[in-house]
């Protein structure tokens, strides 16, 4: 599901031969069918918001910003503090690196990329998609994320 929000996050609104891209997440049964030939039915702009979860790897982090200022950050893209996980140093020290898991019916992560390159207190973040899988490789290798 990360690659697949990075090329959203890429190819959304580039222009390819004289066509804007619109680039949007589509079920497994539309992918089908289209691959059998048929046309996609046309997307209904939806009222109701979609929860889209994942895992973010956000970098740049100023060393004294906490749990709740990273909620703060990316208030109304349904992050709780619990899912907000700090990578530390050997030293124990913060490294300016942590990992978001986004999670819930209130969850966002493609309304969180939206804050990629935005300034967190003195610093600007950036954000990239991550996994699980990334967060538990570092954990057996003795890195401490918390």
């Amino acid at each position: 599901q990360a690659g697949a929000i990075a090329a959203q996050r890429v190819l959304h609104g580039r222009i390819f031969g004289g066509s804007k891209v619109q680039a949007s997440f589509s079920s497994e049964q539309i992918y089908e069918a289209v691959q059998a030939g048929a046309w996609p039915p046309p997307t209904q702009p939806s009222t109701q918001p979609q929860s889209v979860s994942g895992v973010l790897k956000m970098r740049g982090l100023p060393f004294s910003a906490s749990k709740q200022d990273i909620v703060v950050f990316f208030q109304g893209c349904g992050l709780q503090e619990s899912n907000v996980k700090h990578v530390l140093g050997r030293d124990g020290r913060p490294t300016g690196e942590a990992y978001l898991i986004f999670e819930g019916p209130s969850a966002d992560m493609s309304r969180a990329l939206t804050k990629h390159r935005q300034i967190l207190g003195t610093r600007y973040v950036e954000l990239f998609p991550s996994t699980r899988e990334e967060i538990a490789q570092f954990q057996s290798a003795g890195v401490m994320i918390l």
